[in-house]
């Protein structure tokens, strides 16, 4: 409770800034105009250039034919040498009719075999995009990996044979507008990685970009499964979007978890970093009171071992928090392999993945921090899925994409909506009433609830499996259950008071005595309230600062006073202790 209402500050203090309302709502018109200039492109780009190999082609074509014509024409004598009435057919040679005219002036017909391609399995195909005297984009391509894996050196020790294909960058762009989107915004290289891609498709092909030294390929099974068509297709992405379903479901999660507590974990920092200092303004028991109070998570605990005595164990709740942080770190390392294995597992641009997994994680600190009403929670997640899904299934059902250009999209229509929601929700929302059942505030950190099932939870952080129970509104709770987020503490009061003794009876136990009953200008702490599914939860409750309480219980002191030596007790004692043993 205490950690939402530390993330509630940070949200009020970021939004309620001076030039904060301006700078979102710039980012908001930036990125919409940013959006409506890279949706239009995306969707040219794979309507002109997805799946199209006209250019490449027609290079490889005209090379191939130059390479027919040096054939016949250097090498003319000795092929006519060996002319042949009736050569044998063959499907890798075409035959072409000659003439020979001998030393008697008389003339010899003939038949000549010549191949129908120079090129052969292990040749390496040099590739450029150039206009006049500048080269855009150079590629290697082979369909042998191992080949493309050598250095030149070894290649020309081996005798591989290369062949230098050039390809008009000219082709790409007849207009001067078309030419300006395939050169800057859709850029070169995607165009001709899928035009590579789609001149081979019937056989296995690899591409190596020999300045960024990446390697991309597919086989010819692949390109086969990705182009087919009917209900294969059909069937195809619903097992596509299952896989996507599933990995989003998992690369959110975790990330989401190793968000939340390596936030958790960094008052550990600030707190070693103040022992660290030994400044004597910093090093008392004032200021670590203090300190404990504004990290209660983490300060209850040191506060009860700095009270019992056992100050030198306190080292070791610090040093569990940290290892707790470093344990998440190495979940989320380990959790990129499973990942790419069910969203990133084929041919893609180099961090193309890494891209994806950082701007979730932006978007889980964002909704961690800032999304907090009503219509922030049920609009701006949905769209935010929608849009990574679809970017999912996109990738993983084409061959070879424009996935930049759709990860761009992904992110400014992202950050767009989030600007929305802040302009237009969550910073109107600071000024609104706070009585308001679905404002905002310091005792309502969020404007929607989950149950709780512990008093715990006032100074200490929720269970792990309560981050996948769904958020819902008032109308899932009865009005007892949502007396502490009201403060309506006579209803909570009685609500505490039956229900230990209805656990009394059920035991044959006596019932304990009656809770504390708050002071009338005392404002309720917490938002998050409980039920056992059979409308008869708790709400997390506490009416006063937790480590003030147990400060004043470990002293034996009470909140009006301390206790006169020898009085009678207070009315209230018992009360008073059972408060402390469910919080300590």
């Amino acid at each position: 409770m205490e950690f939402e209402k530390t993330l509630y500050r940070v949200h009020e203090k970021v939004l309620s800034g001076e030039s904060t309302a301006k700078g979102i709502s710039i980012c908001f018109y930036a990125c919409l105009i940013l959006s409506s200039i890279y949706l239009p492109v995306f969707i040219y780009a794979n309507l002109r250039y997805k799946d199209s190999s006209d250019c490449v082609l027609t290079s490889l074509v005209a090379y191939n034919e130059k390479k027919k014509q040096e054939f016949l024409g250097k090498g003319i004598e000795a092929i006519l040498a060996n002319l042949k009435d009736s050569p044998q057919k063959n499907e890798n040679f075409s035959l072409i009719a000659t003439e020979k005219v001998d030393a008697n002036n008389e003339t010899k017909v003939g038949v000549v075999q010549v191949p129908v391609t120079f090129f052969h399995t292990d040749d390496v195909f040099n590739i450029e995009i150039s206009s006049e005297d500048k080269v855009y984009a150079r590629f290697e391509a082979s369909t042998m990996l191992p080949i493309l894996v050598l250095s030149n050196e070894l290649r020309r020790e081996h005798n591989f044979t290369e062949h230098n294909i050039t390809v008009p960058a000219e082709c790409y762009g007849s207009s001067f507008l078309s030419w300006m989107l395939a050169r800057h915004l859709i850029g070169f290289e995607s165009i001709a990685i899928n035009e590579i891609a789609a001149a081979f498709n019937e056989t296995d092909i690899f591409i190596k970009d020999p300045v960024k030294n990446d390697y991309l390929g597919w086989t010819s099974g692949e390109q086969e499964y990705y182009r087919i068509s009917g209900l294969r297709r059909i069937l195809m992405k619903i097992v596509a979007f299952i896989k996507v379903v599933f990995g989003l479901f998992l690369v959110s999660n975790i990330t989401a978890l190793y968000t939340k507590v390596s936030i958790i974990g960094a008052p550990v920092l600030i707190i070693m970093l103040f022992r660290c200092m030994n400044r004597p303004e910093l090093d008392n028991d004032g200021a670590r009171l203090h300190l404990y109070r504004t990290f209660p998570w983490v300060g209850q605990y040191l506060y009860a071992l700095s009270f019992s005595g056992a100050r030198g164990f306190d080292s070791w709740v610090l040093l569990g928090f940290l290892l707790t942080v470093l344990l998440f770190y190495c979940i989320y390392l380990t959790s990129l392999f499973l990942w790419n294995s069910l969203l990133f597992y084929k041919s893609a641009p180099r961090g193309l993945d890494e891209s994806f997994y950082g701007f979730v994680a932006i978007l889980e600190f964002a909704a961690l921090v800032f999304i907090r009403t009503r219509s922030s929670l049920k609009f701006f997640p949905g769209f935010a899925v929608l849009l990574l899904v679809s970017f999912l299934m996109y990738f993983n059902t084409s061959v070879y994409g424009f996935y930049s250009l759709a990860l761009y999209n992904v992110i400014f229509l992202s950050l767009a909506g989030l600007a929305y929601v802040l302009l237009y929700f969550e910073i109107p929302a600071l000024s609104w009433n706070e009585s308001h059942h679905y404002t905002p505030s310091i005792n309502k950190p969020r404007t929607l609830f989950f149950p709780a099932f512990s008093l715990n939870w006032v100074t200490d952080l929720p269970q792990l499996w309560s981050m996948f129970v769904p958020l819902v509104g008032r109308s899932g709770f009865t009005p007892a259950q949502l007396s502490y987020v009201d403060g309506n503490m006579e209803l909570l009061n009685n609500m505490l008071l039956n229900g230990n003794q209805d656990a009394g009876q059920q035991g044959n136990q006596p019932a304990p005595p009656p809770a504390v009953q708050a002071p009338a200008n005392q404002a309720p702490r917490g938002r998050r309230q409980g039920g056992n599914g059979l409308n008869e939860g708790i709400l997390q409750n506490v009416d006063a600062n937790p480590l003030e309480e147990l400060e004043l219980g470990l002293r034996g002191e009470e909140r009006g006073g301390a206790r006169p030596p020898g009085g009678a007790p207070n009315a209230n004692d018992a009360a008073n202790q059972q408060y402390l043993r469910l919080q300590h």
